[in-house]
């Protein structure tokens, strides 16, 4: 059964190449074996196919493959047999993308476990899915301050922002399009497109390459990235020293902040004072490190 997604290939975890898991023949013999180790106990099945999937039909596959993996192995299963089929439905990043609902996204389960015929043949079971970002993603949004108005050769123009790829690498790492808003000017006016690039040093350090804004847009202005609720903040790093931003819940008019800005001190807590003892220390661990790995050699 075809289970690998019409999605990027950095995000599918199942088909050719993809190194998570374990083929079915293989999974089955580890689940008999784990059945009669004594010390460990078979309790359930998890596929995951992977993120940004669109179609419905492959999450009903994905149900049906589990029923029909569990299916011989019944007897080695506790009373009640776990069928974790994962997540992935995908979540709408831009105004124009449209995503199964997650109503249908239950449709499409119940009718794979319902043609492998999953209640005559496993009995009793428990249903778990993980529905991460398309719950999350649209609860969050990005805010960013643009710190540069530029005109590159022909007539492209940039804006250039205070953020970028240390904390949002999902456009560098698999191409992943967001959708920009100016929160400092109004809509209805003379508009054209720019490109939302990042702060730092890397020609791929591109928030959105082609963005229709307000033409007046400018250095100071607010940028407003949404549906950065998942795998954004999860992801970010210091890269080039840049700390991490704050994190703002809002509700109800009523704004709190629950993760505070890093400050350079933050990012140099960890380092030791050179020439100090801990200094010496490390240093010696390191070097004995590395003379034991030359011995092995």
């Amino acid at each position: 059964m075809d289970l690998a997604p019409d999605t990027h290939e950095k995000v599918r975890t199942v088909g050719p190449g993809a190194h998570f898991g374990m083929e079915p023949s293989t999974a089955a013999a580890v689940g008999r074996r784990i059945a009669t180790a004594g010390d460990l106990r078979l309790t359930g099945v998890h596929i995951h196919a992977g993120s940004q999937i669109r179609d419905p039909g492959l999450f009903a596959r994905v149900a049906a493959a589990a029923a029909d993996f569990v299916a011989p192995l019944r007897d080695r299963f506790p009373e009640t047999v776990e069928l974790d089929l994962g997540g992935g439905l995908a979540a709408p990043y831009r105004a124009d993308e449209r995503v199964p609902s997650p109503r249908r996204y239950a449709e499409a389960l119940r009718t794979g476990l319902r043609e492998a015929g999953a209640r005559e043949r496993l009995g009793s079971y428990r249903l778990i899915v993980e529905p991460g970002r398309s719950v999350i993603a649209n609860a969050g949004l990005t805010l960013y301050r643009v710190h540069a108005r530029k005109r590159l050769d022909g007539a492209d123009e940039i804006l250039a922002v205070d953020g970028g790829l240390s904390d949002n690498p999902r456009p560098s790492l698999y191409g992943a399009s967001y959708e920009v808003l100016n929160a400092s000017r109004p809509r209805g006016g003379a508009e054209r497109a720019f490109r939302v690039v990042g702060r730092h040093c890397e020609s791929g350090d591109v928030v959105a390459s082609s963005a229709v804004l307000p033409a007046g847009s400018d250095v100071g202005d607010v940028l407003v990235v949404p549906a950065t609720g998942a795998y954004v903040f999860a992801m970010s790093s210091r890269y080039n020293g840049v700390g991490h931003p704050a994190v703002v819940f809002v509700r109800d008019g009523e704004a709190r902040i629950v993760v505070r800005r890093e400050t350079d001190d933050d990012l140099l807590a960890c380092d030791l004072a050179l020439g100090g003892p801990e200094t010496v220390r490390t240093a010696r661990t390191v070097s004995g490190g590395a003379s034991r790995r030359s011995r092995a050699r």
